[in-house]
């Protein structure tokens, strides 16, 4: 088979396209956002992401990977008919009308489960921002934008399942052009909102909360759109659907999502703890609350969107690998995993070791250039050490996930977030944040090595 036939090809090249697309934005958005802002209310605004990322996690991320893993099964059974000798036309249309039934079964399900998490996360975000803004972030002036920013929830979660069908049947275009759609709506509305009505900082950062909820709306809106309107030849409809998902798939989707979105909200929370920690550890080092914000909003707001431009490729890949491995691994292919398992492997560390190199020699420039900011340059010279660890763990991640061994990422995880904490707790008060620099460094370095142990295992 050709390999631009391919279908993990094609979604993965449409993928990219769409991440370099969303995230050029993104950079133009960056830069527009850090001169509105300023260091210290970007780093106000970034806090609100690790709440976010929680509550996204219980109502979207496992539930997604559950409707992407089970269609990609059904998916496998189409492909076992297809192959097998001389399926009767009858008989292949039958078990074709059944298999797509099945998917809208499944999709229908977790789209109802994410709307229903994602409405009492919203009602809990918005009636308890205040607690969380000064309990849980530390920082109770970004109150008002938890309560702006959990309007996005349902929406958000309706988008993902449908993301997940899409990548299940590892068709990419609708999930590439969401993100998109997703981007250009919010910079539209965000640009065309604050020249029109130029406040303070703190005005600004509302607005740039109410183009985040605006983008998710319309990306919602527009995979809806173009889920209800592709060709369907079962015409079951939604109620039918919906029955037949409950007798058959309630069981699968519910375990299959709890087991993931556990893995997920226990990392989200790592992750959150580390983002809230670092101001925090800062001002025990001796910082001031506005200089510990600022370092903080450079780090999240002009560094790492640098680091982590290049990983739309490793992303699109790991999109793609996941359902693919699944399909593979349960028509008993394992040749073909290994091959997903070398080829990943290797363009990923190509990508990182070229990304380091580029960001050590151009970091600086990069960092005056764009951000006015040579702090900026520094740190982002010290994070390029990152790339080949982040990208290469991307992609082992999703196979190891794809083979079923989800525990076994959700440990690993575990394992690296705790000593990226470890340090942030213990050694920044004492040595600041080049101590955190260096310990994520590390704990990316070593979820990498396990990554890669745990799969060469699974396929020997």
């Amino acid at each position: 088979m050709n390999l631009l036939k391919s279908r993990i090809i094609q979604g993965t090249l449409l993928l990219t396209a769409a991440g370099f697309i969303t995230r050029i934005l993104g950079f133009f958005y960056r830069i527009f956002l850090a001169d509105k802002l300023g260091a210290a209310v970007l780093g106000s605004y970034q806090l609100i992401f690790p709440i976010f990322a929680i509550c996204s996690s219980i109502y979207g991320a496992g539930v997604q990977t559950a409707i992407s893993q089970l269609i990609a099964a059904e998916q496998g059974k189409r492909s076992k008919l297809c192959s097998s000798d001389s399926p009767t036309a009858k008989g292949l249309t039958t078990f074709q009308n059944t298999i797509e039934q099945n998917c809208r079964a499944i999709l229908l399900l977790g789209c109802i489960l994410s709307f229903l998490l994602a409405g009492s996360l919203t009602f809990w975000v918005y009636t308890k921002a205040d607690w969380i803004a000064a309990r849980f972030i530390m920082a109770p002036e970004c109150a008002p934008y938890l309560q702006i920013m959990c309007m996005l929830f349902p929406f958000c979660g309706v988008g993902a399942c449908i993301n997940g069908y899409y990548y299940g049947i590892q068709n990419a275009t609708v999930p590439s052009i969401t993100q998109i759609v997703e981007q250009i709506s919010r910079l539209s509305f965000v640009f065309m909102l604050l020249i029109i009505f130029p406040g303070s900082a703190e005005h600004n950062c509302i607005i740039a909360v109410w183009g985040i909820v605006v983008g998710e709306i319309v990306s919602a809106v527009y995979n809806v759109y173009k889920y209800m309107h592709q060709p369907k030849k079962d015409k079951a409809n939604a109620l039918s659907s919906f029955r037949h998902g409950l007798r058959h798939y309630s069981v699968p989707l519910l375990s299959l999502s709890t087991s993931l979105t556990g893995t997920k909200l226990i990392i989200a929370l790592l992750h959150s703890a580390e983002s809230v920690f670092i101001a925090a550890a800062l001002r025990q080092y001796g910082c001031s609350t506005k200089e510990a914000l600022s370092i903080y909003g450079i780090i999240s707001g002009m560094v790492m969107p640098f680091i982590l431009f290049p990983s739309s490729i490793t992303n699109a890949i790991a999109l793609m690998l996941l359902p693919a491995v699944a399909t593979s691994s349960s028509d008993g292919d394992h040749a073909k995993v290994h091959r997903y398992f070398s080829t990943s492997n290797k363009y990923s560390l190509l990508l990182g070791a070229a990304c380091t190199a580029f960001f050590m020699i151009f970091g600086n420039f990069l960092g005056d250039f764009c951000f006015h900011d040579q702090t900026a340059g520094e740190f982002l010279r010290l994070f390029s050490l990152l790339c080949p660890f982040l990208y290469l763990s991307t992609t082992l991640t999703s196979i190891i996930n794809g083979l079923g061994k989800t525990k076994d990422t959700f440990l690993i995880t575990c394992v690296s977030q705790s000593m990226k904490l470890f340090c942030l707790i213990a050694l920044v008060p004492h040595f600041g944040i080049m101590a955190y620099i260096y310990g994520t460094i590390l704990s990316q370095a070593f979820m990498a090595l396990l990554c890669y142990l745990t799969a060469r295992h699974l396929l020997a």
